[in-house]
């Protein structure tokens, strides 16, 4: 992805119960933000959403600097936190 383009796919995350099925019912405010950032980047977007059926699609979210190695983080009062894989941005 480049910089300030909207990351495609966009980030999911899906509130699991603890044998990994999706907790439809689920509304919690889950909120996204950088968790490796060697580049200095801020995210642009809505960082906080609200699941819908236990999913959470972060529609609209972009990075601003460029480098190699970010990773993002979601989390939410009583869940686990998840950290994507790491990905890069270009100029």
């Amino acid at each position: 992805v480049g910089v300030n383009q909207v990351l495609s796919p966009a980030p999911q995350v899906a509130i699991e119960d603890n044998s990994g099925t999706v907790v439809s019912s689920a509304t919690n405010a889950v909120t996204l933000m950088i968790a490796t950032n060697p580049g200095g980047a801020s995210l642009a977007g809505p960082a906080t959403l609200v699941a819908n059926q236990g999913l959470v699609t972060f529609t609209g979210i972009s990075l601003t600097s460029q480098g190699t190695g970010y990773t993002l983080q979601a989390s939410g009062t009583n869940l686990l936190t998840a950290t994507s894989a790491s990905f890069s941005v270009t100029p």
